[in-house]
């Protein structure tokens, strides 16, 4: 009865981490998502300021060519995951 008793613990034990190990997980697939996130973020700011200082978005519509580089962006970080 003894040696159930141990054994049985010692699932427990190794339930516990496998419950911490999955909880460290979802915390860091989420840390990781908004790291993609903030990073697509500034890629786009930094694409912005370039058209920018380039003058480019005084002579097209601004808001069309946000939303280029926005989906181009997407597509890049679409393609870098494959």
């Amino acid at each position: 009865m003894s040696e159930i008793n141990k054994t049985t613990k010692m699932i427990e034990k190794l339930e516990d981490q496998i419950r911490k190990c999955k909880r460290e997980n979802v915390i860091l697939s989420s840390v990781i998502d908004n790291t993609k996130g903030k990073k697509h973020h500034y890629q786009l700011v930094e694409a912005g300021r370039i058209f920018e200082d380039l003058g480019i978005l005084e002579q097209y519509d601004k808001a069309k060519v946000t939303q280029l580089l926005r989906d181009n962006l997407e597509l890049i970080v679409i393609k870098n995951e494959d």
